[in-house]
């Protein structure tokens, strides 16, 4: 992916979302909005420089439980160019609790 650009990443462990979603139901398309977003918030990191986070919610055409995070590759020349680790983080706003994925998951930034 260039610095700046956009990429998507299917995940789950979304945790409740709002509206709840259905087990084993197909996120339609053309769902009226808004998509299930989880409750808890979405934040990014590539090579250990934040990422913005531009969508996480529901992944159009995947069962419910998939969640999508869409996120912006930093545009800076201090990130480094090759595979490097993703890290995504949901956080629980009313506890402060925190979960992210595995630090071995990455991207190909050119």
């Amino acid at each position: 992916a260039p610095k700046g650009s956009i990429v998507s990443v299917y995940m789950t462990g979304e945790g409740q979302t709002s509206p709840p979603g259905v087990t084993g139901a197909i996120v339609p398309v053309n769902a009226p909005a808004p998509w299930k977003q989880p409750r808890l918030r979405a934040t990014a990191t590539v090579a250990g420089l934040p990422a913005t986070v531009q969508y996480y919610g529901s992944a159009p055409s995947m069962v419910s439980g998939i969640m999508q995070v869409n996120l912006q590759i930093p545009a800076r020349v201090d990130l480094p160019s090759g595979r490097v680790p993703i890290v995504i983080t949901l956080t629980d706003p009313l506890t402060g609790a925190s979960f992210s994925t595995q630090a071995q998951v990455t991207v190909s930034v050119q």
